[in-house]
């Protein structure tokens, strides 16, 4: 919450060319609210209370804007056209899963971060896709009975697409097994408890450009109160990206 008191911190501190910020106002009142602190930014936006949705920023180079094809019917996911030097189609998350108040009559028994891939494909098809936010979800929370509901069903949608974790392609952890976690729940303390539930899966190509990925730290971000999640920031090598958009 509170982002227009903390977004140039993060421009500041990260220099991104796209960010994904749940829990963001909408883009009239983050703007009267973050005043001359507001940085120079384009802005895609969804969610029901104009005080509390999903956010996606383009900096610099690159523009955000929502795609045409947005169903509401999957909360808080967002298909946003990426344009800059690199192009690609992002659906930006912040899942409700079957929390959500609104459920797609067809796709509502599985997450919904694995729902979106059926029904946003005839998008990104053939496109350079990301797919990233807050899933608040992990495999170590999958229950055998109740697998049409597991993380591992979101995981293996975009695998079967060939998209893969960043964060598990980095660190060579496996899914479940996550020792930096990305929130601090409930008590905001450094011990506990603790989860690993942001994720962003990119396709193989643009995994092998992977030059760093940083997760932040909860010295700077929780203790300092900025948030109960840190954020996760990737790099990739943008010779690569080129070479792997040439077929290198």
């Amino acid at each position: 919450m509170a982002v227009h008191s903390k977004l140039d911190f993060v421009v500041d501190r990260f220099r991104p060319d796209v960010a994904i910020i749940p829990e963001c106002a909408e883009e009239g009142i983050l703007r009267r609210k973050a005043g001359p602190r507001m940085p120079d930014c384009s802005m895609a936006w969804i969610g029901e209370d104009p005080n509390k949705g999903l956010g996606v920023f383009g900096f610099g180079s690159y523009s955000v804007s929502l795609a045409s094809c947005y169903d509401d019917r999957l909360q808080l996911i967002a298909p946003v056209e990426v344009d800059g030097p690199h192009p690609f189609a992002l659906l930006a998350v912040w899942a409700k899963n079957h929390r959500a108040k609104r459920q797609h009559p067809e796709l509502g028994s599985i997450p919904q971060p694995a729902a979106a891939a059926p029904l946003y494909r005839p998008w990104f098809s053939g496109r350079n896709l990301v797919v990233a936010g807050d899933f608040n979800h992990n495999v170590a929370w999958d229950r055998p009975r109740a697998t049409i509901r597991n993380h591992a069903n979101t995981i293996s949608a975009w695998e079967s697409l060939g998209l893969r974790s960043c964060y598990h392609s980095f660190t060579g952890e496996a899914q479940g097994l996550e020792t930096i976690p990305t929130i601090y729940w409930r008590d905001r303390t450094e011990d506990g408890p603790t989860y690993h539930i942001d994720f962003a899966f990119l396709p193989d190509r643009w995994i092998r450009a992977l030059r760093d990925l940083e997760i932040g730290t909860f010295q700077e971000w929780v203790a300092t109160k900025l948030s109960d999640h840190v954020p996760m920031l990737i790099d990739l090598d943008d010779e690569l990206v080129d070479a792997a958009a040439d077929g290198g």
